[in-house]
């Protein structure tokens, strides 16, 4: 049967296919025959013949190359189909991280929210009881002159509170800081969450359109 195949591709200088009536294509031959004129001209002129069995033998391997040729695309784009899930795995792991990451920055937010919320009510119930002591210092001066060591003890435990009401103030000027430094590592976390997965759908999309183009080459 080779043999014949490469007599047939030999012998026959060309073929080519035409559209049948059902949409299948029939195979043709072309072959040069010399014409012979009154003059002594000779020129080359063509007949078709139908498909012949040797044809028909080429036909059928060059289908199952084809078919060859698809099976090895399937495995191809199978391979390509595992390494696309490989890498949707990995942005998905990624993504959790990130969102494991924001929500521990959220809790430790809230924390520090609530601690400063603390640290304000503390500091203004400090301020209201300042606030009395002056009242009581006040009056304890307008009062009599033998409260004077009194109102001195007073007046030395309101100077303390004060500075303690000092302190509690810095104190919260820092847990602020230290909340605003904290949404702005949270604003960065999340902006390089955008841009990986953003990196990955543009992998994602050069991967199949090179997929694609391959095809189109082979095709």
């Amino acid at each position: 049967m080779a043999r014949r195949n490469e007599n047939l591709t030999l012998d026959q200088p060309r073929q080519h296919y035409s559209p049948g009536s059902e949409g299948r294509f029939v195979l043709r031959r072309s072959a040069s025959v010399p014409s012979i004129h009154p003059h002594g001209e000779t020129e080359l002129f063509t007949v078709e013949d139908d498909i012949t069995t040797e044809q028909l033998a080429v036909i059928e391997h060059l289908e199952k190359l084809h078919c060859d040729e698809m099976a090895g695309w399937q495995t191809t784009l199978s391979g390509h189909a595992k390494e696309l899930s490989e890498i949707r795995s990995k942005l998905a792991k990624a993504t959790n991280r990130g969102k494991l990451r924001k929500k521990s920055a959220k809790q430790r937010a809230q924390s520090r929210d609530a601690e400063i919320s603390s640290l304000k009510e503390e500091l203004a119930n400090q301020k209201q009881c300042n606030d009395t002591i002056e009242t009581w210092a006040a009056e304890a001066e307008e009062a009599v002159v033998d409260m004077k060591q009194h109102v001195n003890s007073l007046t030395f435990q309101l100077k303390s509170m004060r500075d303690q009401r000092e302190q509690l103030a810095a104190r919260v000027n820092h847990l602020m800081e230290t909340n605003t430094a904290l949404r702005k590592k949270n604003k960065v976390a999340a902006k390089q969450m955008r841009n990986t997965e953003h990196e990955m759908n543009l992998t994602n999309k050069l991967l199949w359109m090179r997929l694609f183009n391959r095809g189109r080459k082979q095709v």
